[in-house]
This record gives structure tokens, C-alpha cells and sequence, in this order.
């Protein structure tokens, strides 16, 4: 019993430290974005995307700004993180396929006076 524990707990760190690496050939999305598994979704140039925690940071910091500012629309819209890089890409994939996206950039508050 005490075998298949540590089978399973050295398994389980295996694929963890499997979704913790980097690899520049893999995980570098573009010249904005370092792949990871914090969804967010880009409303300046519209899709989704899975980044890493620093990535994820700056879009927390821009919509917060934005808010701030009251703009009407937003710069990107941080959804949260995913438990692991595939789990978030599976869920780009629905995401993209119902079209959901554009209504995260309206700021609320917009919204709201839109209904008025």
C-alpha cells in the first residue's frame, strides 16, 4: 500500500512539474504573452488566451485601471486560473466556439445605462 502511494504522489509531482516548466519553443504565445494556465480574455485584439501569473497580473492591474478610469470598454478581462495549461486551452476551444468573449470588455457600469 505504501508503494502505490508513493507511486502515485511521485506520478502526481511528475505531472505537476510537467505544467511548472518552461519551454521557449512551447510556451512563448507571442511577444505579449508567455503560455501558462490563467485564462484571460485580450479584448484590444479579441480571443482568448492561457498565460502565465505575471501575464495574468498585468491584465488584473489594466482592468482595474480601466474601471478607475470609467472607460467604457476595457483593455482584457482576467476569468482565472485553470488546473492546468491543457485544461485552460480545452476551455479556449469551447469559449471560441460560443463566441463569448466581447461582452467581459463593456465595463458594467455601461452596461447598466445601456438598460436604463
Amino acid at each position: 500500500m505504501k508503494k502505490l502511494t508513493f507511486l502515485v504522489m511521485l506520478l502526481t509531482f511528475n505531472l505537476w512539474a510537467a505544467e511548472e516548466t518552461f519551454d521557449p519553443m512551447e510556451d512563448l504565445l507571442s511577444d505579449k504573452y508567455e503560455a501558462g494556465w490563467h485564462l484571460i480574455y485580450d479584448c484590444k485584439d479579441g480571443h482568448w488566451v492561457c498565460v502565465s501569473k505575471p501575464f495574468y497580473k498585468e491584465c488584473e492591474e489594466a482592468r482595474a485601471q480601466g474601471l478607475a478610469k470609467q472607460s467604457v470598454r476595457l483593455e482584457c478581462a482576467p476569468i482565472g486560473a485553470m488546473p492546468s495549461k491543457k485544461a485552460c486551452y480545452q476551455r479556449v476551444l469551447f469559449l471560441t466556439t460560443h463566441n463569448h468573449g466581447h461582452r467581459f470588455c463593456i465595463n458594467d457600469k455601461w452596461k447598466e445605462k445601456a438598460y436604463e
